[in-house]
């Protein structure tokens, strides 16, 4: 059995505005969606509630979810930073990649032409600062 709508019910975002007429063989009723476009809707997705707006709910749903995301975007990790800075020109490309991490990495000789020094300085500087790992441990 089927409901009858008149002109100003309402079901879901839509209120009837007109009586129902058949178009191709379907029962449709002139609806008006409360962001204010006017449509024919079929009467049995108004029966079964499969049609409750005109689609602007789902666009402003996909709008909030599309700015959520942007909103919890992660900070730009470590690594990626390194690889901005090479993109960027700050940093020249790095003499390998690390297996672990996928980070970028110099070699000696290279950092100490990213720092303006020779390599000699920067070995004396890194031995200056003392030692700082245990010689079993490993990096990466």
């Amino acid at each position: 059995m089927s409901k009858k709508y008149k002109v100003g019910d309402k079901i879901g975002f839509w209120t009837i505005k007109g009586a129902s007429e058949r178009y191709n063989g379907d029962l449709q009723y002139v609806c008006v969606c409360a962001c204010g476009t006017e449509k024919r809707v079929s009467a049995v997705t108004l029966w079964t509630g499969t049609s409750t707006h005109c689609g602007c709910k789902k666009r402003s749903k996909e709008t909030a979810v599309q700015v959520q995301v942007q909103e919890t975007r992660p900070e730009i990790k470590p690594a990626s930073q390194g690889l901005r800075l090479i993109a960027e020109g700050y940093l020249p490309a790095a003499d390998v990649m690390s297996n672990i991490a996928c980070e970028p990495a110099w070699t000696l000789n290279s950092v100490a032409r990213i720092l303006g020094v020779s390599t000699d300085e920067l070995i004396q500087q890194i031995e200056l600062a003392g030692k700082r790992f245990d010689r079993d441990l490993r990096l990466g």
